[in-house]
C-alpha cells in the first residue's frame, strides 16, 4: 500500500467490519464514537460477556429508547418547518413515519414511528394514524410543509389517499412522489428489459457460431487479430 494510503490497524479493522456486515461507510463515525463512549464509561470491559440479540435490541428500542427519541423529535416539529416521509413498503405490515428538517443549512431525516398495521391499509386508516401519532397539536400541524411518499393509491390517491385527506384539513402542505422510489422503479424496469435484451443477444450469438466450423474459425481469427490491435495501443 502506498504511503499516502497507509492506515493503522483500527482503521483497517473498521473498514473490514463495515464491508463484511454490508454496512454503509457513513456508519464509521457513529461506531467509533460509540466505542469511545463505552471506554469513557468503562463499559468496554464487559463487551466479551455481552450477548444482545436482535429481539432484545428491538424491545429496548421500542420500550426504552423509542419514547425518548420521539420526544426529542417532537421538540423539532413543534418549533420549525418539517416534512413527513411515509412508507408502507414493509410487506403491508408496518407504516414507517419519518420526518425531514433543516439544521444549520443541512437536511436531516429521523424515524419517528413504526406503526403495526392490521388488514386496513386504506388512505383513511393511514390518515388516522398520522393524525394520532404526529399531528396531535396545533404546532406540528402548522409547521408541516409537505409529505413525501410512494405513488400508491392509498398514499397519493387524488380523493382517498393519505395526502389528499391531510390536505383537506391542511391545504398548505405539498405532496411529493419520492425521488428514490421513482428511481428504484426506473432501475427495476431498466434492469428487467436490459437483462431480456442481453439474454436474447447471447442466444443469437450462440446460435450463430454453435453449428458452423467456418464461423468459429472466423471468430477465432478475429479474436487473435483484435488482441494484436490491443497490444499496439
Amino acid at each position: 500500500m502506498e504511503e499516502k494510503y497507509k492506515v493503522d490497524e483500527i482503521e483497517f479493522e473498521m473498514t473490514h467490519f463495515l464491508l463484511v456486515n454490508n454496512l454503509p461507510f457513513s456508519m464509521t463515525e457513529p461506531l467509533l464514537k460509540f466505542s469511545q463512549a463505552l471506554k469513557e464509561k468503562e463499559l468496554d470491559r464487559y463487551l466479551h460477556i455481552t450477548n444482545i440479540t436482535r429481539q432484545k435490541a428491538s424491545i429496548i428500542a421500542s420500550e426504552g429508547i423509542g419514547p425518548q427519541l420521539k420526544e426529542d423529535i417532537r421538540k423539532i416539529i413543534d418549533n420549525q418547518p418539517y416534512s413527513l416521509i411515509g412508507s408502507d413498503k414493509f410487506g403491508k405490515t408496518f407504516l414507517a413515519i419519518s420526518i425531514r428538517y433543516m439544521e444549520e443549512n443541512l437536511p436531516f431525516s429521523k424515524m419517528y414511528a413504526l406503526i403495526a398495521l392490521t388488514d386496513d391499509y386504506t388512505g383513511k386508516k393511514l390518515a388516522e394514524i398520522v393524525n394520532k401519532e404526529v399531528l396531535t397539536t396545533e404546532e406540528p400541524r402548522r409547521n408541516l410543509i409537505g409529505v413525501v411518499s410512494d405513488g400508491a393509491g392509498n398514499m397519493r390517491g387524488p380523493e382517498k389517499g393519505l395526502v389528499s385527506r391531510l390536505q383537506k384539513a391542511l391545504p398548505h402542505i405539498l405532496s411529493y412522489h419520492c425521488v428514490c422510489h421513482c428511481l428504484a422503479l426506473v432501475n427495476e424496469k431498466a434492469s428487467r428489459d436490459s437483462l431480456g435484451t442481453l439474454i436474447t443477444l447471447v442466444k443469437e450469438i450462440s446460435s450463430t457460431f454453435a453449428f458452423s466450423k467456418k464461423k468459429n474459425l472466423n471468430l477465432e481469427q478475429f479474436r487473435v487479430a483484435w488482441k494484436e490491435i490491443q497490444k499496439r495501443f
